[in-house]
């Protein structure tokens, strides 16, 4: 026995003697399919163009130094914003470049006021700013000089932003 026949065929769909539905590779799932593709890549291109937006338009690099190693501060600014980003890390004297590894850099921060970078001994090093924001900091470096035995560096960081409590008894105010 046949299916019947009654009902008109669209283009979607075509029944087979057994009465299972065959879809049109054309039909609306295909139509979807090559949507999500396209909305797919219009975001990839979108990414891209606001990737290459963002430039660095005023980079410095200074460094203080202590006999083999030194610290280097990277401060950078994006777009013209006006907020400075910092990076901090610990290098040997004979590089050139700023250190890729996580494991050397300790702090990173924005805006500092009144940065002061001081080596306090051969494996001390002290950060201390007025004011300023802190992202990101760890209270040790570590500098693979030669080999697979690290030098480490202890951190010590201090500020001095707000300082002094509003209702603090010795009669300080905060600011």
């Amino acid at each position: 026995m046949q299916g019947w026949t009654g009902w008109p065929r669209s283009r979607e769909s075509k029944f087979n003697t057994v009465g299972s539905i065959e879809r049109n590779p054309t039909s609306s799932s295909g139509v979807r399919c090559s949507m999500q593709m396209i909305r797919l890549c219009v975001l990839c291109c979108l990414l891209l163009l606001l990737q290459a937006c963002k430039r660095t338009t005023e980079e410095s690099v200074s460094e203080t130094r202590n006999g083999d190693y030194k610290v280097v501060v990277r401060s950078q600014e994006f777009n013209n914003s006006g907020i400075r980003n910092l990076d901090f890390c610990v290098a040997e004297t004979a590089s050139h470049q700023f250190p890729q590894k996580k494991s050397q850099c300790f702090l990173h921060g924005f805006d500092f006021t009144g940065l002061s970078v001081k080596w306090r001994s051969q494996r001390i090093v002290e950060i201390s700013f007025a004011c300023g924001r802190v992202d990101q900091f760890r209270n040790s470096a570590f500098v693979y000089p030669e080999g697979p035995v690290p030098e480490e560096f202890y951190v010590i960081l201090q500020d001095s932003c707000n300082s002094t409590l509003k209702d603090d008894p010795s009669g300080g105010s905060r600011r």
